[in-house]
């Protein structure tokens, strides 16, 4: 899946990401994003759905790579 970050608090380790298709907001913790990586808001991300309990949860997060 692939979305964009709405918003990201990297000093309290979690933020949203809204998937490009759909629309759904997806909640994601820092211990989902692939290698430690920054996150900014507005930023393009690649990320799988998971699941805790009821909600659902970015999981595997990247930097997408856009291109042609």
């Amino acid at each position: 899946m692939q979305g964009k970050v709405k918003f990201y608090n990297y000093a309290r380790g979690y933020g949203f990401i809204v998937e490009e298709v759909s629309g759904t907001e997806f909640f994601v913790h820092h211990s989902d994003v692939a290698d430690w990586a920054d996150l900014a808001a507005d930023e393009f991300v690649s990320f799988e759905r998971g699941r805790k309990g009821h909600r659902i949860f970015a999981v595997n997060v990247r930097p997408a790579i856009l291109g042609p």
